[in-house]
């Protein structure tokens, strides 16, 4: 199965619509079909938005509370009318076959949730900056901007049967 691993949309939808054509599409409109999860690491922005995501992607969708989410309290009411979202307040937890995620937004817990040893990978945002390490045997990873403030816009896709993780530019 591939999931997408994005981060700091910050209400670029324009962004946040090319990225789902693209991965999400059939492959005659010129996407890949192969989107069954997203991983957000947070800072949507805007309920509306985190809306229209939940709407317009049929799989799971797990976001971490991100620094910059606005109106905030009525992120667990677009998360009560969809049923694939799920928000985590800062650390999110997900497994998928033998693999353990976590993900975050800021990456001050990162290395001390690769330490635990309970994860495969961990994921956070917040820098902006696309970035893959190694801890051990956790796999750290920053999928950048989507909303390509600062930097280009960049995802991450993961394919959880190979463990393969590679960074896209939008």
């Amino acid at each position: 199965m591939k999931i997408a691993i994005i981060s700091d949309t910050h209400d670029n939808m324009a962004n946040l619509e090319k990225f789902l054509a693209q991965f999400v599409g059939p492959a005659s409109a010129g996407g890949s079909g192969e989107a069954k999860g997203i991983i957000h690491c947070g800072d949507v922005t805007t309920p509306e938005t985190l809306e229209w995501l939940a709407e317009n992607f049929a799989g799971p969708i797990k976001l971490a509370d991100g620094n910059a989410e606005i109106r905030r309290e009525e992120f667990a009411e677009v998360a009560g009318r969809h049923d694939n979202l799920e928000i985590f307040p800062e650390v999110g937890e997900w497994e998928i076959g033998e693999k353990n995620f976590a993900f975050l937004h800021k990456p001050d817990k990162t290395e001390e949730l690769a330490q635990t040893g309970q994860y495969s990978f961990v994921f956070y945002g917040h820098t902006h900056k696309p970035w893959i390490s190694q801890l051990g045997s956790t796999l750290i990873a920053n999928p950048g901007t989507l909303g390509g403030v600062f930097t280009a816009p960049t995802y991450a896709i993961l394919d959880t049967e190979t463990g393969h993780l590679a960074l896209h530019r939008l």
